[in-house]
Parts: structure tokens; sequence; C-alpha cells
């Protein structure tokens, strides 16, 4: 193989050997991630709900009383 074409391939090779030295999570670990990050959403979900609700119930008190 000719340097020029061993050099275009440098990148993907190198790419190979990194991913090959990556410990790829079970899959306990990713169902463990998927619902942590379901039950993040869900109290952030609640969270602004809660506070949208608040502000709404609040501005309408200070409208209807002036």
């Amino acid at each position: 193989m000719p340097a020029a074409r061993r050099l275009q391939f440098r990148p993907l090779m190198q790419v190979v050997q990194e991913l090959a030295k990556v410990k790829w999570p079970t899959f306990p670990e990713v169902v463990n991630a998927a619902v942590a990050v379901l039950a993040g959403i869900l109290v952030a979900t609640a969270f602004v709900f809660v506070t949208s609700y608040a502000f709404q119930r609040l501005l309408a008190l200070l409208v209807t009383s002036v």
C-alpha cells in the first residue's frame, strides 16, 4: 500500500483502536441509566408544571384584585 494511502486511513485505524479500549456498559447499566434519566425528566416536568400553575394563579389573583 502506498504511503499516501496509509496516511489516509491512519485516523480511521486510530478510531478503531480507541473503540477497542472502551468499556461498553452492560444491559443492566443501560437500563438503570435510562430509568434515572426518565425519573429526572418526570421530576423536572412536575416542577415546571407546579411553578407555572402557581404563577398563573398568583397573576390571576393580582389582576382580579386591581
